[in-house]
């Protein structure tokens, strides 16, 4: 809860920015989705949840790349 360095400063944002793709993938399947909460025993099922998972952060990094927006698109087909 308290770590070494205040998490609004300066110096924790440079350290922040260090995170490997993986520590940031992991942290979006693990907290975001939450996959581990899921109480399948099938590794079927678990290594689906992953998959969607990581095609949604994927989705997310091309949306938040190019800057779509349905609300944009839908605008645009009703005018």
């Amino acid at each position: 809860m308290f770590p070494p360095v205040p998490r609004h400063s300066e110096k924790f944002k440079a350290v922040f920015k260090t995170r490997t793709s993986v520590e940031r993938s992991n942290k979006r399947m693990f907290q975001d989705y939450a996959i581990e909460e899921y109480k399948s025993q099938s590794a079927v099922m678990r290594m689906s949840l992953a998959t969607f998972a990581v095609i949604n952060i994927h989705l997310d990094a091309w949306i938040k790349h190019t800057g779509f927006s349905f609300i944009d698109l839908l605008q645009n087909k009703a005018a």
